[in-house]
């Protein structure tokens, strides 16, 4: 049929997705002929309708084999009109293990049906042969049967959810055209995943290795005989991965660590890596400066303390001086900034105008 083979419609941009945040997704697929003979008008993808069965099949195939099914070996499914050109699609399907249709007896494949999202899960997962991964944590994904490939589609970073609160994957949901592009981009790699997906920063053990997304969830695989690959829920900024255990630093400043607890690896210390602010409660040491012009108004620069790693709180500036009215130091919650620990002291007192703080 027109418009089928793959490369026809190589480069071009829909009009009705403009904006869209699927819209790359979009662009890039057609570019390599995927969705080419499933348009739904000149120009135009519907990319707010549903994906019916025998399109993700279309898709799948040329995504993953780089071209176009060749002739049908074999003619499995009863409801498959084995006249239409993308027959051949689903047979190729089959042949990858991506779906075993959607009822036996006789076997059929419901090509008309739309895809739900977690059905989705489940042809992502075997088409891209994605891992098991822990829960998620979407609170309707259930025990279903396609529970586990949902889990292992997020752990991919291929998808986030449908809502972050609470967080859930609405799996009865149709999956429409333009969500079905986005996942099998990113899945490719065609396109950017989510700030979930990428990683800032990773370690490895002897058989496991744990990564810092972008997001501050970590992620884990390979070994988890003592359940070091097991991370915990929650935001980190760093991760050390040991031989058979992990530990992360959370953002509160706390240690988490998980896996194997011989010689007390997991037994981390209580309480927060970042020490309370030291007090500054009365004037700063002050030395003389050339008194101020009449009527200046400018006002002392902010001092700032540093931590340093031995967990001294030092000076690190600014100190020059300035004009300015009397008051007191106020030191503001601790910062993070290109790796240090900062205090922020908003004024001091030097008991006049030709008096400011000394280094």
């Amino acid at each position: 049929p027109a418009g089928a083979a793959a490369g026809e419609e190589a480069g071009s941009v829909f009009s009705d997705d403009d904006g869209s945040v699927h819209e790359p997704a979009l662009d890039a697929l057609a570019a390599r002929g995927v969705l080419a003979g499933t348009e739904c008008g000149e120009g135009l993808i519907c990319p707010g309708e549903p994906l019916q069965r025998w399109e993700m099949a279309v898709w799948t195939v040329r995504v993953l084999d780089g071209a176009d099914a060749g002739d049908a070996g074999a003619e499995r499914f009863s409801d498959v009109d084995y006249q239409q050109w993308w027959a051949p699609f689903v047979e190729r399907l089959f042949d990858l293990g991506v779906t075993a249709g959607c009822r036996r007896d006789p076997l059929q494949f419901c090509p008309d049906s739309p895809v739900t999202r977690a059905q989705m899960a489940t042809f992502l997962v075997r088409a891209f042969d994605l891992g098991a991964a822990e829960a998620a944590g979407f609170t309707d994904s259930g025990r279903g049967p396609h529970a586990a490939d949902i889990d292992a589609l997020a752990a991919s970073g291929v998808t986030a959810g449908c809502d972050r609160e609470p967080l859930r994957f609405c799996p009865a949901s149709d999956v429409t055209r333009a969500q079905m592009a986005t996942f099998l981009a990113r899945a490719e790699g065609l396109v950017e995943l989510p700030p979930q997906a990428r990683f800032t920063a990773i370690d490895d053990g002897a058989g496991h290795t744990c990564g810092l997304r972008a997001n501050g969830r970590i992620a884990c695989w390979g070994d988890n005989q003592f359940g070091q690959s097991r991370a915990p829920n929650g935001q980190f900024i760093a991760v050390a991965a040991g031989l058979h255990h992990t530990c992360g630093v959370r953002t509160d400043d706390t240690v988490s660590c998980w896996g194997d607890n011989t010689f007390g690896r997991r037994m981390r210390p209580t309480g927060h890596s970042l020490p309370s602010p030291p007090a500054i409660t009365t004037p700063a040491v002050c030395a003389p400066t050339t008194p101020c012009p009449a009527g200046a108004t400018t006002p002392w620069a902010s001092p700032t303390h540093r931590r340093a790693p031995s967990g001294r709180w030092t000076l690190a500036g600014p100190t020059r001086a300035g004009c300015g009215p009397t008051a007191l130091w106020r030191v503001g919650a601790p910062t993070r900034q290109a790796g240090l620990i900062l205090l922020t002291a908003s004024s001091v007192t030097c008991g006049s105008p030709s008096m400011a703080p000394a280094a």
